[in-house]
């Protein structure tokens, strides 16, 4: 039974790898919170934290027990994104919080779809996320995510470095009543600019003609291997997305992963990384 179920899989990622090939696309897994977002239970905000929010920057979900900030620039960056790979979502939360997400996050696209939208729910290992669960080739896959260690397989040291693009944790919350942070955190330009080089690289500039006239032949190429040498090629640290310099006055308490088990401490980050944070949404 499960050997056919594995033929089954493979020839259903084979033929997303066609497709993929056709519309010149290749495959993107994003997490959500301190990603592309950050989200916090309407509850622990105080009075002040109310008074100094611009509430035209913040998206309710869930019925309004939750509120949700984006990333400076999610929306322009998912737009241009979309053109070039099909969209994903990997998130530790729960799957009523990632569907609630990916609603919201469309909505403010330009057409866009997310393909698929795991949770924890959907995890084999305990707070491990794996792209064995994902329908589409490894190989043509790429990871955008601000923690390494979901990612890390004891089978597979090196897993998480050859699919993931490592981009620093956004927080907002709590705030102090910044208007504008776009000019703070340039992490979605930065990460933009390496799907933009390893997508070109991938796919040649679109030329399906190599110099002897031959048709290329995609379906032979690694998106892995892509981004090793364009890594290799880049100043050392620009892509690691662990340098960053953040203090946040600690408040509300506990740590929200008690109400949603979905975040890990600001311990996960490199010991080069200064925080002073409140764990308070989900990673």
């Amino acid at each position: 039974m499960m050997e056919k179920f594995e033929e089954f899989l493979n020839n259903f990622r084979d033929h997303d790898l066609d497709v993929l090939i056709f519309f010149k696309k290749l495959n993107l897994v994003l997490d959500l919170d301190h990603t592309l977002l950050h989200a916090i239970k309407t509850s622990l905000l105080t009075l002040e934290d109310k008074q100094l929010i611009n509430p035209n920057k913040l998206h309710g979900i869930l019925n309004g027990a939750l509120l949700v900030k984006f990333r400076p620039g999610v929306e322009a960056f998912l737009n241009e994104v979309s053109t070039m790979f099909n969209l994903s979502i990997f998130t530790m939360a729960n799957q009523a919080y990632a569907k609630a997400v990916a609603t919201l996050l469309e909505g403010h696209g330009n057409g866009f779809h997310f393909r698929e939208v795991l949770s924890r729910e959907d995890c084999v290992t305990w707070r491990k996320k794996t792209l064995e669960l994902m329908m589409s080739h490894e190989r043509v896959t790429l990871i955008v995510d601000d923690t390494e260690d979901v990612w890390r397989d004891g089978k597979k040291p090196s897993y998480c470095e050859t699919n993931l693009i490592k981009i620093a944790p956004y927080w907002f919350f709590p705030t102090k009543g910044v208007e504008d942070e776009g000019a703070m955190d340039e992490e979605l330009a930065r990460v933009l600019r390496t799907l933009r080089s390893v997508h070109g690289a991938f796919y040649g500039g679109g030329d399906d003609l190599n110099e002897d006239g031959d048709e290329v032949d995609y379906s032979n190429r690694d998106v892995r291997e892509v981004l090793k040498s364009i890594r290799e090629e880049e100043p050392k640290g620009d892509d690691d997305g662990s340098r960053i310099e953040i203090n946040r006055k600690r408040s509300h308490g506990d740590c929200f992963e008690q109400s949603l088990n979905v975040c890990e401490p600001a311990k996960r980050l490199k010991t080069d990384t200064v925080v002073n944070l409140p764990c308070i949404a989900s990673c």
